[in-house]
């Protein structure tokens, strides 16, 4: 007998919505009287008990569409309703810094790069206030820090679409996070700071906390660790190798170099090792650690999957907060619900998809596993062979449940990241407990983090090496010419026929 989840019913639903208001653009209106309507002829023609349990999913269903619909809406005095086309050529933006500054200098090419929050736009010969973000590229270094308020001159544009691999559109990536345009200042463009805007503590705390740390594997590491540990625990990648990056991408371990769940987990399992230190109530630790994975987001400079992975985990510390005995799904659907509450376009995001089915596929092969292993007495004698027929298993139930998006996204197909994965991500979370030990000696003992660091340096040059090793394998991976949302549905409709038809434990 299977268990009755409310909070998947509802999250289901709620995502439903937000499909039907993406694709179809529904008229609200009409939508919401079909919506009574249908409440009424189910009340008519069905019993009570079922009535109200259709009447809580088309509830959600219109909930979705509703919030969908109403975080898309631009507010009367946004940016873009003031300004007109011809504007767009040569516009004058007042704003406030909101994110940290990153300066590019290489031969010939320097820029200035971050986010504005618009607060007034130059409009017909005179300022209106005005709302709205935007990514600023000024192509030129200039001093410029988070909280300062400017007026910059420049060509307001579009962000460019779809990379040249697979289906990753960067405009769509921007736009999840409420930026729909660049503004671009050329070299003698006009950039005028003229005051500094009271800053937010934490924000602010944050931005100084990376830097330092940047600085501290900056003097430990060569240029090739120090992408790669940058990647792993900041979330920077500006100083990360391509072609190194190419090793990861063919032998299925990408993954582990982009700040995720796996990332965020290992994180949260040393913060949790550091409040049980302290003597507070249970409840208290769980919520410490809580706060230290939101600051943790911020100091990665709150990418959207550093923030989603941090909403999962704190859902499923503060489930074991409430009650020992959890459940993953019901947990799960829940953290994913407050996820579609920050933004609902999350739901088409690929890093939610791929983090999603991922730990969806873990979840179930996990309970299944303990079931079919139960009372198995010759495992209880090999604790190896139980810790590695639990590793394939979990690699193989992620590998299969995010193949099919990895291959519509970006044509690609990696048979060896089975084994590869099976190396390289304890060789990452490894690779991530030493490095979050260089970060914190760092500021206490520079002696013990040259310690780490060395023990560091092994780790990584070993997951390159490995990766390295796996991609010469014959058919390691495959290119793919194109893939059909067709042969994807079929895949996965596949895999759900396998796990129906899985056999049970007697």
């Amino acid at each position: 007998m299977h268990k009755f989840r409310p909070v998947i019913a509802v999250t289901l639903a709620f995502a439903f919505g937000i499909m039907i208001s993406v694709d179809l653009r529904i008229f609200i209106g009409i939508f919401l009287c079909l919506v009574a309507l249908s409440i009424l002829l189910l009340y008519s023609f069905y019993q009570r008990e079922n009535v109200v349990l259709i009447s809580v999913v088309i509830g959600f269903i219109s909930l979705g569409v509703l919030w969908t619909q109403s975080s898309q809406m631009k507010p009367v005095n946004h940016y873009e309703n003031l300004l007109v086309k011809e504007e767009y050529e040569n516009a004058r933006m007042m704003g406030v810094i909101i994110t940290d500054v990153k300066l590019t200098q290489e031969d010939n090419f320097k820029k200035t790069s971050f986010r504005l929050k618009v607060t007034a736009c130059y409009v017909q010969g005179k300022w209106k206030p005005a709302q709205g973000k935007m990514l600023v590229q000024i192509f030129r270094v200039i001093p410029l820090s988070y909280g300062d308020r400017i007026v910059v001159e420049g060509k307001i544009h579009s962000p460019f679409g779809f990379s040249s691999r697979g289906k990753f559109s960067y405009r769509e990536f921007l736009k999840r996070q409420g930026i729909e345009h660049i503004l671009s200042v050329k070299k003698d463009g006009e950039v005028d700071r003229y005051k500094m805007s009271p800053p937010n503590f934490f924000r602010k705390f944050a931005l100084e906390t990376n830097h330092r740390f940047q600085n501290i594997l900056e003097s430990h590491l060569s240029y090739r660790e120090l992408g790669m540990m940058e990647a792993l625990l900041l979330g920077n990648r500006q100083h990360f190798d391509s072609r190194l990056q190419e090793l990861f991408i063919f032998s299925g371990t990408a993954h582990v170099l982009a700040i995720s769940g796996l990332h965020v987990v290992v994180v949260a399992f040393l913060f949790m090792v550091f409040c049980k230190m302290l003597p507070f109530p249970r409840w208290t630790q769980y919520l410490t650690a809580s706060f230290l994975l939101v600051f943790y987001s911020m100091v990665t400079g709150e990418q959207p999957s550093v923030v989603r992975a941090t909403i999962m985990s704190i859902v499923f510390l503060l489930s074991y907060c409430v009650e020992r005995e959890t459940d993953g799904l019901n947990t799960l659907a829940l953290a994913a619900l407050i996820i579609f509450l920050f933004d609902p376009l999350n739901l088409w995001d690929v890093g939610f998809q791929l983090s999603f089915v991922s730990v969806f596929a873990i979840i179930i092969y996990s309970q299944w596993e303990q079931k079919m292993l139960e009372g198995k007495s010759f495992l209880e004698r090999y604790d190896w062979l139980k810790s590695l027929i639990n590793s394939l298993g979990i690699s193989l139930a992620a590998s299969l449940a995010t193949g099919g998006i990895v291959a519509y996204c970006f044509h690609l197909i990696t048979p060896i990241g089975l084994l590869a994965n099976l190396i390289v991500v304890p060789l990452s979370t490894g690779a991530i407990i030493l490095g979050t030990g260089v970060l914190m000696m760092g500021i206490f003992s520079p002696f013990l983090a040259s310690l780490f660091a060395f023990c560091l340096k092994i780790l990584v040059n070993l997951m390159a090496a490995v990766s390295a090793f796996f991609i010469h394998w014959p058919h390691a991976y495959f290119i793919l010419d194109q893939v059909s949302w067709v042969s994807v549905m079929i895949y996965y409709g596949f895999l759900v026929s396998i796990y129906v038809l899985k056999p049970v434990a007697k």
